[in-house]
Order: structure tokens, then C-alpha cells, then sequence
């Protein structure tokens, strides 16, 4: 693709005031090129291809988004910018052609890029995915945050059915916590509370410890949901007996800034016998304080470490 011409356009664009104005008012990809070809320029049939197309299943174009601002008419509806509707279109196409039987970088990778773009194009074909028989479990959690990041409210009671499955395996129902969270509907509040009644009633305090990736993914999302009646929940949970129980809920309480036990923070950085809480609640201090920004997504490593951390499900 010869970018000669789309250059010159660009540098138009930047330094001529009522050229922007006019491609501004402009309502179609056909009016927009007709505009430029009047304007002198001489566009190749590539890159009318992709004005006409609005940059569709182009990856990587480092001129998109410059060309949205330029003329806003190309962006599509819900859409940040062109870059953003061009990666969710690429993955979404490439990801139709993907195995899903193994653990997959590029596959997972994929996945993600439409999670960080939330982007729910996709979400009826990873749902099909999901429920495959083959589909490889890592995979089927990427595709549980994928729903949360996006926020596709449309796959909420699906989520809810893996939540509160017995029979899923117990990590899997913690990426459902997390994603329904994210998604913030106040209809998942009382069913994140009988899972958290359900862990309670265990009788087997070993049972009890290997729920805890699920506890704790379910109080997070209460807290994303703004029920504070969890809160006290979360507290003893970061004073539990066990370091790692105590270290995840620090953690959250730093990333989320929960002020309300900013004094037990205090006393936690200056007091706690573990050296990896005492330094959690010291960064949960300095995140509150504006003094640090928090780690990108608050429940990333939390979740990795949750996986991590349940015993094998092997009788």
C-alpha cells in the first residue's frame, strides 16, 4: 500500500483547520473519500479499501487513529477509535479459524485483545466455545474474563449457572465471580452471597481452604458492586491465620482503596509478622495516598495466584 498520498493527507489535516471542519460534518466512509478526492487527493484501492471497510480486520495501522479523529463518520458506533474496532474485527475473524482442544498463547492472546478492547463481538461464538466438550480449560477461563472485562451483561445468568455449578471445578467458578464483578449488575449480589453462605456451611475446614480462590474472588466482586455489607468479611479475611488469605485480601483492599481500613493498614505495615503482607499493606497505604499507581487490574495476579494455589481436583 503506497501511504504517500494518506500522508499528505494527514499533514493537511493537521495544520488546515476548515479541511478538518468539512471532513468533521461528513456521514459516510462514500462521502469522506468523495470530500478528499476533490480535495486533489489521489487515494490507492487499498487504502480506499480500508476507508470504505473502516480499517475491518487490519491489525495494525499506526495512521488509523489519526484518520478516525480526522473523520469521525469511520468509527463505528460504541467504539473508541478505529485501532479499536479494526483489532476487535481481526481477532474476532482470525480467532473463528483457532483450535480450541490446546493451550494456546496466540489463541489465549487473542481472547484477551478483545477483553482489553471490550469488544462483544465475539461473545456468542466463545460462548459455543466454552461448551465444548474438547475446549481446553485455560482457554475456557480466558474466555469467563473475557465476558467480565467486556462487561457482556447479555452473558450474566450463563455466568451465574457456572458460579453456583458444584460440579465446576472451583477455579473456574472463581473466573465467573470475577467476571460477573466486573459486569456490576446488582442482580448478581444475592447469588455471589449463597456462594459465600455455601463455603461457610463446609464442615470440612480443608474443604473450606480450598474455597478459598472462590471466597475471595466472590467478596471482591460484592465490593465491586458496592455491597458493603461484606466488608467485615473482608476484614477478617485479612486477618486470617493463613499469610496468603491475608496477603489477597490486602491487596484488594489497597486496589480498590477501601478508606475504611485505612487504620488497619497502618497497623498491618508497621506490625505484621509476614514480610510479603506487611509490604502489600504498606503499597495499599501508598496506592490510597496517591503515591502509587495500583498494579493495572486489581484481580489479575490475585486470580493467577488463586490457580496456583488450589489443590488438584484429582481423586
Amino acid at each position: 500500500m503506497s501511504h504517500s498520498e494518506l500522508l499528505a493527507f494527514l499533514r493537511r489535516g493537521r495544520v488546515d483547520s476548515g479541511f478538518r471542519k468539512q471532513l468533521s460534518s461528513l456521514n459516510s466512509p462514500e462521502e469522506i473519500l468523495a470530500f478528499i478526492e476533490r480535495s486533489g487527493f489521489s487515494f490507492s484501492s487499498e487504502v480506499r479499501g480500508r476507508f470504505l471497510n473502516r480499517w475491518k480486520g487490519v491489525y495494525f495501522c499506526p495512521q488509523a487513529i489519526e484518520v478516525g479523529e480526522l473523520c469521525p463518520a469511520l468509527v463505528p458506533e460504541g467504539y473508541r477509535n478505529l485501532i479499536h474496532y479494526s483489532q476487535s474485527t481481526c481477532a474476532s475473524s482470525e480467532l473463528k479459524k483457532e483450535e480450541f482442544k490446546e493451550n494456546d498463547n496466540v489463541t489465549v492472546g487473542m481472547i484477551r485483545t478483545l477483553s482489553d478492547l471490550e469488544s462483544k463481538i465475539a461473545s456468542d461464538f466463545l460462548a459455543e466455545i466454552y461448551k465444548k466438550d474438547d475446549t481446553n480449560l485455560e482457554i475456557q477461563r480466558a474466555i469467563l474474563l473475557y465476558y467480565g472485562n467486556a462487561e457482556v451483561d447479555a452473558k450474566k445468568a450463563w455466568l451465574t449457572e457456572i458460579l453456583t455449578d458444584k460440579n465446576e471445578d472451583i477455579v473456574s467458578r472463581s473466573y465467573a465471580a470475577n467476571a460477573l464483578g466486573k459486569i456490576k449488575s446488582k442482580d448478581s449480589i444475592e447469588p455471589l452471597k449463597d456462594v459465600l453462605k455455601e463455603i461457610r456451611d463446609l464442615r470440612s475446614s480443608r474443604e473450606r481452604a480450598r474455597h478459598n480462590p472462590l471466597k475471595q474472588q466472590a467478596i471482591l466482586a460484592l465490593i465491586r458492586l458496592d455491597d458493603k455489607s461484606i466488608l467485615p468479611e473482608l476484614k477478617a479475611a485479612a486477618l486470617d491465620d493463613d499469610a496468603s488469605v491475608r496477603l489477597r485480601a490486602v491487596k484488594q483492599i489497597g486496589q480498590l482503596k477501601i478508606t475504611e481500613f485505612r487504620d488497619m493498614l497502618e497497623y498491618k505495615a508497621k506490625h505484621e509478622p509476614s514480610r510479603s503482607v506487611k509490604k502489600a499493606a504498606q503499597e495499599a497505604l501508598d496506592i490510597m495516598d496517591g503515591k502509587k499507581e495500583a498494579d493495572g487490574d486489581e484481580d489479575t495476579a490475585t486470580v493467577e495466584e488463586e490457580k496456583s494455589d488450589t489443590p488438584s481436583e484429582s481423586p
